[in-house]
Formats: C-alpha cells, sequence, structure tokens
C-alpha cells in the first residue's frame, strides 16, 4: 500500500501524504467518516483531507495509514 510505504519514510511531507489519501476517494471517506465518528467529539464538521490530517496530527496519522 503507497500510504504506508510513504508513513514508513522518515522524510515523508505532510504535502505528500495528503496528496497521497486525497487522491484515493476510499482512503479520503475512510478517514472523514473516523474523524466525524463519535470517537472524535469536534464542534464542527470535518469536510476535507487537509482538515483531518491537521486535526490528528503526524502520529495519529502515521498509525492510522499503517492499518
Amino acid at each position: 500500500m503507497q500510504v504506508a510505504a510513504s508513513l514508513s519514510r522518515p522524510d515523508v511531507s505532510f504535502e505528500e501524504i495528503e496528496e497521497i489519501i486525497g487522491s484515493d476517494p476510499g482512503l479520503s471517506m475512510r478517514l472523514l467518516r473516523l474523524l466525524n465518528s463519535a470517537a472524535y467529539p469536534l464542534r464542527a464538521r470535518v469536510a476535507t483531507v487537509h482538515q483531518a490530517l491537521t486535526l490528528l496530527g503526524p502520529a495519529a496519522v502515521r498509525q492510522w495509514g499503517m492499518l
């Protein structure tokens, strides 16, 4: 999986991760569903991959992407 391979690289940039996830409709939908679920009680709806990645942060994005 391209996401897991990219996330395992120590030099991967936030923009690269955003581009990879954003170019895959299935991954994008899974990420947005996760952030808009009861597991993350946010005040506002997360509408973009950029918002989701920013809210999760680098460590959580790496963990999520490795699943």
